[in-house]
């Protein structure tokens, strides 16, 4: 595993967690803007941003649903696939 690897792991095992942890206390879900990039980038590629428009969804939003955390809409797991999102083997 590649030094680059092994911490986009770690930014992505803190956002979720930090997801995760906000739904329990009942507060509003939220990471970091870096972190957000970070993740939006590893997931829909160079283009994100545009990406997050075409599925209509806010970064946090989206990575909660890519990570499970919610389920996609009916048409936006499609959307998403069609976009290209790369989906991440989480256990």
């Amino acid at each position: 595993m590649t030094l680059d690897d092994f911490l986009t792991t770690r930014v992505l095992e803190a956002a979720v967690h930090g997801i995760d942890l906000a739904d329990a206390l009942g507060l509003p879900r939220w990471t970091t803007p870096e972190a957000q990039r970070h993740l939006a980038h590893l997931l829909l590629g160079p283009a994100y941003a545009s990406a997050l428009e075409g599925l209509d969804l806010d970064p946090v939003a989206f990575i909660a649903k890519a990570t499970g955390r919610d389920s996609f809409a009916p048409g936006e797991r499609a959307k998403a696939d069609a976009l290209g999102v790369s989906w991440l083997t989480l256990g």
